[in-house]
């Protein structure tokens, strides 16, 4: 008898935890694409100040943070700075495409989880030289440049699959910019000889 009410307990117990599960998933926040400019980057703290992309470090940038779940629980977003030098954001330049003709902006390489950074501003001025195809030190343009900004937020998942997206508004900063010389990565050269190497030549 001892026996058969403690499987019955069992039993019990196990169906108040599947009803238990079952009510937990209900509550569960749901991830949801969030609308086209329903977060915004702030206005430049610099002003109509011209910023002198040899002698600065970064550019500071902050903006506030896109709903990605209903109701707007907390989700570990990725933002990534993207510049442009004509502020259309239609086509974004490949760095593995041999052209790039109509490439008009440039998604930087870093991301971050945080809404208030420091771009550095060695990654916007390379990003300008190759939009721009700057090929010496005289195409830089000695009174400065407008350079157009916003954040592309998204949420990925364990294989890194962009799962939601959505871009900000559009900030302009007055740019000094400077010449880098873009080298390419020189090729890896083995030297290996040996029969087990081709033929051994």
């Amino acid at each position: 008898m001892k026996k058969i009410f403690s499987y019955a307990m069992m039993l019990l117990a196990g169906s108040l935890a599947f009803i238990s599960c079952d009510k937990d998933d209900e509550s569960n926040p749901i991830l949801v694409q969030p609308a086209e400019g329903s977060f915004t980057v702030n206005a430049p703290v610099y002003g109509n100040a011209q910023i002198d992309l040899m002698r600065s470090n970064s550019i500071a940038m902050s903006w506030s943070q896109p709903q990605f779940t209903d109701p707007n629980a907390p989700v570990i977003a990725n933002y990534q700075v993207q510049v442009s030098s004509t502020g259309n954001f239609t086509k974004a330049f490949d760095g593995m495409a041999e052209d790039n003709t109509g490439a008009d902006y440039f998604a930087l390489e870093e991301t971050y989880t945080a809404c208030e950074v420091n771009v550095p501003a060695s990654a916007i001025d390379r990003a300008l030289e190759l939009l721009n195809g700057w090929e010496n030190g005289n195409a830089v343009f000695n009174d400065g440049a407008t350079l157009y900004a916003r954040v592309l937020a998204f949420v990925q998942n364990a294989s890194f699959t962009k799962l939601a997206t959505v871009a900000s508004n559009v900030v302009t900063f007055n740019v000094l910019p400077y010449y880098i010389e873009l080298k390419a990565a020189d090729p890896d050269i083995w030297y290996l000889i040996g029969g087990d190497i081709g033929d051994g030549k």
